[in-house]
């Protein structure tokens, strides 16, 4: 029981004792005052608590010496250095024993003032030996003093990382020394044969989730470097909720390339795109967003817009020329060129495509390794990846590349005590077996899954760091007793979450939303404007919140304001920590991103906002009906039709009922979108009704018909359904104002006139005619300049011949008439056939298709380039021309096919 001296009645004062013989605190070498701590009445003793500052002195005989005290205390820091004794400031307390002592703190010179106010002593009673002070104040007073003792113990020891702390950043890339050297072999003989005329390679690295494929592949970059002054190196992922995504995982390494590089190669390099991909490199913005960084402005494309081509004509095989270009531009820059991409099991169709392309091409000389790492368990025979790999496994000996295969295990138990020992900062293997042991039974020596699982040993206080003998301490029975196997690593990952501080949790939230990867500008939007943000003015805290989470293993910088997750299940688990995966929480985050992203920002991340957007139960919102829009139209040029054919949807589902009489502009454009996109994807109900929509209604003009009414024709002539394409595109022209036959009787007659009459006027027409001939603008004359071309092919298909020369010379008359469309040089072209085919004038046939070439190049439209260059080359110009003089044209005709993705007529170009 604690003592408590009867109280004055005057002053209810009590006085602090020790025992006699006890030096509770040796001087500190500075100056003091002695003054003694006075409590007000009634305050109980055991709850004061001594500052830092605070000295406790003992007079020698036992008794309170009577001098002036002041009853004010001055706390100051206390520094962490030695007494002039050589021990750490109470060192000395030990057992208390009887003693009168008084409380003193060190005079301030400018407190002197104060110094004056003496009152009566406050004296307190041991409750065991004598009076002395509480066992709360002692113990505190002990902690103090053991955990200054065992930060100098923990400076002063020889191992500069004995402490209490996990060392992520010491465990190396450990039992991968077969895979690594296996890998940088493969560099290595890429270099050395790079005078060969075909040098590429493709390593496939395979393993199951965790186990280090990404770490075996980063260590390529670092080699490049020491391989060849010249080389790049450049990674990109795939992510698992961006499948809809095309090619999300090139384009992530192709815009890690141009962060990379300087001001200079940039610029340099740029200049060498846009020479081969002309106004292509609009669409090639649209998914390397550095790009729009560093493309200056004298280098955009002035006739970006022009191109008429549709996007359910040029499919995925536009976006396949592209990269293989692009790919051969750089590999002329840099050399070795290495892309790591990662997760190709959540990789799409086109994106493998896209690697096949590349690696199968012949006109690369340059020295290319592409690394590829799935998870193997992820990848059965049928799935597409598999096939894929099949396929270039076949081709490799033909077309002179290498496929290597690297399987990644799981850990060893050597390698498994080697990551413990970094993690515990340990030198002696011995010391660590058991523990690793354990562990490597309970993980399967899966790194990433160790890593976490002594992690949460030490959270759990499994392993504990001793602070008198300076080493990591467990008990192996124990911790055999209290885990299990790491069956489910996102809930280790969440446990790990659930201690840290509320700020960290909440932005692992939010970045959970973004995606693989994530701005640090994005972040700071949302940190300052989401409602459950109570840290949202303290903007400030960002930085150290990102270098925790890093210093946790939870996130990586990856340079320019980004950030990635360490891993897969890392992001899987903040989307399950806190609201991440409720709908109203990623949907605010989504209006956040909406309202306060423009330009090129809301664009690099345009399919993050409107996927969050979709999250919410909103409807009648006309601006996100407009993102909508946006998003439907960047999908459709990426060759992502089904997404793009969700995303109109979706836009439809925010206008209001009457959007037809309040939004009748974006309505439209919706429909009209949707018809073209849902034809793309192969979903001809989804055309069907949405084109009814439009077609059906009597207040739409017949300019708001006619890309409808244009890819109806489309549709039914690459069905196959010629009479059916021939009759409703023969009722749509007269719908439009360009009635072609009163009656089928008349087709003979009607088209011998017709046809004479534009033959004359094309021949009388000069040079300078055609070359004058304005671009066609009116959307309601190149509409049916496109139809009469449709009518063309149907013609021919079902082998009309009266109505091919009919449709041809129509559409040749209303070129003359009213300018060059992208089509016209076709139209020109199939009339030469025409004439070829009824009169046999094969001089008259290569004038026209003559002309034909030179509208093309007017138009400069690439998509029908290709289609040109066949008709009038192989049909009129190969009667009147060696066919060696004609190779450059089809060599041009199959470049242009493939850029633009008109393969079909790029393919028969190549044949002739």
């Amino acid at each position: 029981m604690k003592k408590v001296a009867p109280s004055d009645s005057k002053n209810d004062e009590k006085k602090l004792r020790l025992a006699p013989g006890v030096d509770p605190s040796p001087s500190h070498g500075v100056p003091s005052h002695d003054k003694e701590l006075r409590l007000a009445p009634g305050v109980d003793p055991s709850c004061v608590m001594l500052s830092p500052a605070t000295e406790i002195t003992q007079s020698k005989n036992g008794k309170r010496e009577n001098d002036q005290t002041n009853s004010r205390t001055i706390s100051r820091p206390m520094k962490r250095e030695k007494h002039r004794s050589g021990q750490m400031p109470f060192a000395t307390l030990g057992a208390l024993s009887p003693g009168a002592v008084r409380v003193s703190t060190c005079a301030q010179p400018d407190d002197d003032e104060n110094d004056n106010d003496n009152d009566s002593n406050v004296e307190y009673h041991h409750p065991v030996v004598a009076e002395v002070v509480d066992d709360t104040m002692e113990e505190k007073l002990r902690s103090r003093v053991s955990e200054l003792e065992n930060r100098l113990r923990m400076q002063e020891s020889p191992n500069p990382h004995a402490n209490d702390e996990l060392h992520y950043d010491l465990v190396g890339f450990v039992g991968r020394e077969k895979e690594t050297q296996l890998l940088w072999s493969r560099l290595e003989a890429l270099e050395a044969e790079s005078s060969s005329p075909i040098c590429k390679e493709l390593v496939l690295v395979a393993g199951y989730s965790g186990v280090g494929k990404s770490k075996l592949a980063d260590t390529l970059e670092d080699r490049v470097k020491g391989v060849s002054k010249h080389g790049i190196f450049a990674r990109g992922k795939h992510d698992l909720n961006q499948r809809d995504v095309p090619c999300s995982g090139i384009a992530q390494a192709l815009d890690h390339i141009f962060r990379t590089i300087g001001d200079n190669d940039a610029v340099t390099i740029c200049q060498s795109i846009v020479s081969e991909l002309g106004s292509e490199v609009k669409l090639l913005k649209q998914i390397v967003p550095q790009l729009k960084a560093i493309l200056p402005n004298q280098q955009q494309v002035a006739n970006e817009a022009v191109d008429d081509d549709l996007g359910y004509e040029c499919g995925q095989e536009k976006w396949k020329y592209i990269f293989r270009t692009l790919t051969k531009v750089l590999c002329s820059h840099f050399s070795p060129l290495v892309l790591v991409l990662d997760d190709l099991q959540w990789s799409d169709i086109l994106s493998l495509n896209v690697i096949e392309y590349i690696m199968t091409d012949t006109q690369n000389p340059n020295p290319l390794l592409i690394v590829g790492c799935y998870r193997s368990n992820e990848v059965d025979d049928s799935h597409a990846l598999s096939k894929h790999i099949k396929g270039l496994e076949d081709k490799s000996e033909r077309l002179g590349f290498e496929i290597t295969r690297v399987d990644v295990s799981n850990l060893q138990l050597d390698a498994v005590n080697q990551v413990i020992m970094s993690m515990l900062a340990v030198n002696d293997r011995d010391e660590t077996l058991d523990l690793a042991e354990i562990c490597h039974r309970r993980t399967l020596g899966n790194p990433f899954f160790l890593i976490e699982f002594v992690t949460m040993l030490k959270r759990d206080r499994l392993i504990r760091f001793s602070m008198e003998s300076l080493r990591w301490e467990w008990d192996s029975h124990i911790i055999e007793e209290a885990t299990c196997s790491t069956d489910n690593m996102v809930d280790l990952l969440l446990k790990r979450m659930d201690e840290l501080p509320k700020e960290s949790q909440l932005l692992l939230e939010y970045a959970s939303c973004l995606g693989a990867s994530f701005d640090t500008e994005i972040m700071k939007i949302i940190w300052e404007r989401h409602s459950g943000n109570p840290f949202a003015e303290a903007v400030d805290m960002l930085p150290n919140i990102y270098e925790g989470l890093e210093q946790e293993n939870f996130i990586e910088n990856r340079g320019r304001n980004k950030y990635a997750w360490i891993h897969d299940k890392v992001q899987e688990a903040a989307l399950s920590l806190g609201e991440a995966t409720t709908p109203s929480f990623q949907f605010e985050i989504g209006v956040i991103l909406s309202d306060h992203l423009e330009g090129n920002d809301l664009d690099d991340c345009l399919f993050d906002v409107v996927n969050l957007l979709s999250k919410g139960n909103v409807t009648s919102r006309t601006d996100y009906a407009q993102l909508y829009l946006q998003a439907a139209r960047k999908a459709k040029n990426l060759s992502a039709f089904e997404t793009a054919a969700a995303y109109v949807s979706r836009g439809l589902e925010m206008l209001p009922d009457d959007r037809w009489a309040s939004h009748r502009a974006l309505t439209v454009t919706l429909y009209q979108l949707g018809v073209e996109v849902e034809l793309a994807a192969g979903h001809f109900e989804g055309m069907n009704r949405y084109s009814e929509c439009v077609l059906g209604r009597n207040d739409c003009s017949m300019l708001e018909k006619l890309p409808i009414i244009y890819a109806q024709s489309h549709w039914r002539y690459k069905q196959v359904l010629q009479q059916d394409a021939i009759d409703y595109t023969l009722n749509a022209l007269k719908d439009i104002g360009c009635s072609l036959i009163p009656c089928s009787a008349l087709l003979p007659l009607i088209t011998i006139r017709s046809f004479h009459r534009v033959v004359r006027k094309g021949k009388r027409a000069t040079r300078d005619f055609y070359n004058t001939l304005p671009i066609l603008t009116d959307e309601k004359e190149k509409a049916i300049i496109g139809l009469l071309t449709n009518l063309c092919y149907a013609a021919y298909l079902s082998k009309n011949g009266l109505l091919y020369a009919l449709a041809s010379s129509q559409a040749v008359e209303r070129t003359l008439k009213y300018g060059v469309s992208g089509e016209s040089g076709v139209a020109f072209a199939g009339l030469g056939i025409a004439i070829q085919t009824i009169t046999g004038d094969c001089n008259t046939a290569s004038f026209f298709a003559e002309t034909g070439l030179l509208l093309q190049q007017r138009a400069d439209s690439k998509f029908y380039a290709s289609q040109c260059i066949h008709i009038a080359c192989a049909f009129s110009l190969s009667s009147t021309r060696p066919l060696d003089s004609l190779v450059p044209s089809f060599l041009e005709g199959y470049q242009c096919g493939m850029q633009s993705g008109n393969s079909t007529y790029a393919l028969w170009c190549l044949f002739w």
